[in-house]
């Protein structure tokens, strides 16, 4: 059953194939001064943008805030299975908290340093030597996934998502080689981050860089832990600009018509597509970001979250509405896309009237929870606003001035006059 395939997404054991039908319909210094200017103007940028557009500024602010937020309030969860051992270990989490040096789940001694998945490929070490400096002795069992990580502080994957949008903000559009070229030089700067772990996609991506591969051509798929929830974190900034700069995209921002509205979800779909095949070789992931990209620009252009849920839930073959009537849902709680894309669909679609009370939920529920909660915060906030999280957590944050900035950054950008918007998206 799907409940017994839960803890392989961490441990990258290998698990059935399945096939996904539903959602087929549907240099660091030099660019972090450039980045810094760009944060720094932002404020002021956005302070002229809300004159016109105050909730649509909020929600652009919400996409990273909410995601931040739910990703550091869930590091301390990360990859707990039994959530009788998560009460234990840490009662209910509803503020933030740094996690333990242990994990009583964990397999990190199993996971493979040079490579996705668990053992070894018998080659050079990419965590510690190429990427995650320093860090490969926390690969041991036993060891939280997240152990070096301070309370309220980002993994890896929201990292790259602030990131990215500190590299947009910097050069004033997105591009997909600019991304790549960001990414790599990130994940190989030591002291970037300061996360012990990094799941497949990033340890296969680098495993293929060392071999000397493009960057357009390192994303990998090893079967089984590639199309997981792990790439969706840094598709939401992507979305919404894409939605917000579509031919129709102003006017959909303006309260246009729904004609508007769809025109501009399907270009966010489209780019959230494009984006997570930078970094995942995989169809059935790159389907399923389609959905949730547009999903993303829906909320974020006034569609009800209820009603883009369902427009969702009925490209991947699901219910939301009638999900949320339940008080669990039958999938598992592991990292792959089948079962934990319904999962966010269920968490936004019960709990998604009070953003407190929808990360909660979903830290409790454990499992992929850190990666499912920044989709679900980014969701949360492109519908309701970075004002809808509680001050606390949005104070609370390890990074709260500089993840505040980078909001202001993005918002920035994605009111930008069109005049000054690339056509790359």
């Amino acid at each position: 059953g799907r409940q017994g395939r839960s803890q392989a997404c961490a441990q990258g054991r290998a698990r059935p194939g399945r096939l996904v039908t539903g959602a087929t319909k549907s240099t660091q210094a030099a660019q972090g001064g450039r980045a810094l200017m760009a944060v720094a103007a932002a404020s002021a940028a956005v302070a002229a943008a809300e004159a016109t557009a105050p909730a649509l500024a909020d929600r652009l602010r919400g996409i990273l805030v909410g995601a931040a937020i739910a990703d550091a309030l869930a590091s301390p969860a990360h990859w707990y299975y039994d959530t009788r051992a998560l009460r234990r270990d840490y009662g209910v989490i509803k503020d933030f908290v740094k996690p333990r040096a242990d994990h009583a789940g964990s397999i990190m001694g199993l996971s493979n340093t040079g490579g996705a998945g668990r053992g070894s490929t018998g080659g050079p070490h990419i965590i510690g030597d190429v990427i995650n400096h320093g860090k490969r002795s926390y690969w041991r069992s036993g060891a939280h996934y997240h152990a070096t990580l301070a309370k309220g502080e980002n993994t890896l994957n929201m990292q790259v998502n602030r990131m990215h949008v500190r590299t947009m903000a910097a050069a004033g559009k997105y591009s997909e080689d600019g991304f790549l070229a960001a990414y790599e030089r990130f994940m190989t700067t030591p002291g970037s981050h300061n996360d012990a772990y990094a799941e497949s996609y990033h340890r296969l991506f680098f495993q293929n860089r060392a071999a000397g591969k493009d960057l357009r051509h390192c994303a990998g798929d090893d079967g089984h832990n590639i199309a997981s929830m792990g790439g969706f974190v840094m598709l939401p900034p992507v979305a919404a600009l894409a939605a917000l700069r579509s031919p129709g995209g102003a006017a959909a921002a303006a309260g246009g018509a729904a004609d508007d509205i769809e025109a501009a979800a399907k270009a966010a779909g489209e780019a959230a597509g494009r984006h997570v095949l930078l970094t995942h070789k995989s169809e059935s992931l790159r389907a399923y970001a389609e959905v949730y990209g547009a999903l993303v620009a829906r909320v974020l252009l006034g569609v009800p979250l209820r009603d883009a849920l369902q427009v969702a839930g009925r490209a991947v073959g699901i219910d939301p509405a009638s999900l949320a009537a339940r008080d669990s849902v039958p999938y598992s709680t592991a990292c792959y896309i089948e079962d934990s894309f319904p999962w966010l669909c269920f968490l936004a679609a019960k709990h998604g009237g009070d953003a407190e009370a929808a990360l909660i939920a979903n830290v409790m529920a454990g499992g992929e929870n850190a990666h499912r909660g920044a989709a679900l915060g980014a969701l949360i906030g492109a519908a309701q606003g970075a004002s809808a999280f509680p001050a606390r957590w949005r104070e609370g944050l390890h990074d709260a001035s500089a993840i505040a900035a980078e909001a202001d950054a993005f918002a920035a950008l994605a009111i930008a006059p069109a005049s000054t918007k690339s056509a790359e998206l």
